[in-house]
């Protein structure tokens, strides 16, 4: 049966629009944490006393923390101050108020990036829960790492030596020494579009084509090295061009080509050359950086510090400055918890150095192509003897340096016993004898794998989980995918992410707090 929409004439009920919105979004925590915990004055250093009155820096904050978190570009935000009730909630405008302007946001936020804007809003998240007494000062730290995909074009070899012969040229021209460096160039087709006009199918013209490019290459950072009063910029394009040339090609019988593998620390795109090639797992790659984070709290709720690196640093590349930059807030850190990739020894050296409890487990002893490992011997240090999987025992020991140079030992086994051993094709490859490694820290090692398989430790060890829900949190509200050109850049991103996420665990902490205190007095 069909019903009809019958217009009532009725009073109007007014509600205030702002009601509208369920007090417990996230529209409303960042409002209310923003104009309460931060000054338009704090930003006073980045602006100048003259010119027109400007938009409150706290607006611009705000409209940048719910663009980063939301998945808003600048455009939409702008759309969204217009037309969205929400979007004018957290920028604190009026219904009938003026919008904000794309190009400002994107000025403001330029001067946000040069300074330390996005580390002080993350301390100042931090020092707002401890203050609510829902973040202690002393606390155990978790910490992990996720790939983040760069916002740079990841290229190939040829693209990458055009691009950069391209960017070469055009400084050049700014600065009009155009004519020596073109002058010098065999061919002439860098500033054009899409690829030179070959057969791609052909291996040799193919490759004919990788000489001509690094050939020119050469050349021009020559001629860029000759000329006087060569400014920053075209010193800085040149070294780029020599190096993006010089790292995948190999010289073989007078020819030029392109070798077979990967280049240690091969930079992949010219628009971004901070980004690198990654991977966590065989099946998690990324071109671009590696983000770090440390977890604080009683349940891991508050994100402490943030790190960005390029995604071939090892994971535990700058955990010393993580926890400088967390300590560096009020928030002291007496253990910290991670993974096997912050469990080698010199990591909990400097963890013990920092008076820090390290609780990890130690990354697996290298096993090559199934031979036997480290672990499968015996080591005893006190009467300084290793016994093998096959039970031979050895005296012997030799002098070596590590991979820092530091002296060591190596435990080193009888080379006739291991010729007639049965499970030699199991434990050496060639004529030598096994060897064993007595690391620099060997004792400490020894303590640490002896602890890992303590009920204790493993009961510790499984509250590490806690950085994942944080992590999943953080990428899935835009932190997986750089939205700006440069590490420091997606380091202010990650950061100004990481304080909207203590931002939502404040006031959920601090409901079930008031919650709790309600149940007890009722």
């Amino acid at each position: 049966m069909l019903t009809r929409n019958e217009c009532q004439s009725i009073m109007p009920v007014f509600v205030d629009w702002r009601e509208k919105i369920p007090r417990d979004s996230i529209y409303w925590k960042i409002r209310e944490w923003v104009y309460t915990h931060v000054r338009d004055e704090d930003f006073s250093s980045l602006y100048s006393d003259r010119g027109r009155r400007s938009i409150p820096p706290t607006r611009i904050l705000a409209a940048i923390m719910l663009g980063l978190t939301m998945g808003l570009s600048d455009r939409k935000l702008e759309e969204g101050s217009r037309y969205d009730d929400r979007v004018k909630l957290v920028l604190n405008i009026d219904r009938n108020g003026d919008p904000l302007d794309a190009v400002t946001l994107c000025r403001i936020r330029g001067k946000f990036m040069d300074s330390d804007v996005g580390a002080k809003l993350l301390h100042k998240t931090l020092t707002s829960a401890i203050e609510e007494g829902v973040l202690p000062r002393e606390t155990t730290a978790i910490v992990d790492s996720f790939l983040i995909s760069g916002a740079g074009a990841t290229q190939d070899t040829i693209t990458l030596i055009r691009r950069a012969m391209a960017k070469v040229i055009m400084l050049a021209r700014c600065f009009e020494l155009e004519e020596p460096i073109v002058r010098v160039l065999e061919r002439k087709d860098y500033l054009e579009k899409g690829k030179p006009k070959i057969d791609w199918g052909d291996p040799e013209e193919k490759r004919a084509l990788v000489e001509s490019l690094v050939k020119d290459a050469r050349r021009v950072v020559e001629a860029v090295s000759r000329l006087e009063g060569v400014p920053g910029e075209l010193k800085q394009a040149a070294r780029l061009l020599h190096r993006v040339a010089e790292q995948d090609i190999e010289e073989k019988d007078g020819k030029i080509q392109i070798r077979r593998g990967v280049a240690k620390d091969r930079i992949v795109s010219v628009t971004d050359p901070e980004m690198r090639h990654g991977h966590k797992t065989t099946s998690k790659r990324a071109d671009g950086y590696k983000g770090k984070v440390t977890v604080v709290g009683e349940h891991g709720d508050f994100v402490g510090a943030v790190g960005v690196d390029p995604a071939n640093e090892p994971d535990n590349t700058g955990l010393g400055d993580l926890i400088d930059e967390q300590e560096s807030c009020g928030v002291q850190i007496t253990k910290l918890k991670g993974d096997c990739s912050f469990g080698d020894m010199d990591t909990r050296e400097e963890m013990e150095q920092r008076g820090i409890d390290l609780i990890a487990k130690l990354p697996p002893a290298s096993n090559k192509e199934g031979y036997f490992s480290k672990d499968d011997f015996e080591l005893n240090l006190d009467e300084m003897w290793a016994r093998c999987p096959a039970g031979q025992v050895t005296y012997k020991t030799r002098k070596a340096r590590d991979h820092k140079g530091r002296r060591i030992q190596l435990f080193v086994f009888d080379n006739q016993a291991c010729s007639a051993c049965p499970l030699r094709d199991k434990c050496v490859r060639g004529n030598k004898p096994r060897s064993v490694t007595i690391g620099y820290y060997e004792k400490k090692r020894m303590a640490a794998k002896e602890r890992q398989s303590t009920v204790e430790f493993k009961k510790e060890y499984r509250e590490r989980s806690y950085v994942e829900r944080i992590i999943a949190w953080l990428t899935g509200h835009g932190a997986r995918q750089a939205r700006y050109i440069g590490r420091e850049k997606t380091r202010f991103q990650i950061q100004i992410i990481a304080a909207v996420c203590n931002i939502v665990a404040l006031y959920r902490n601090l409901a079930a707090k008031a919650k709790l205190a309600q149940a007890i007095a009722g």
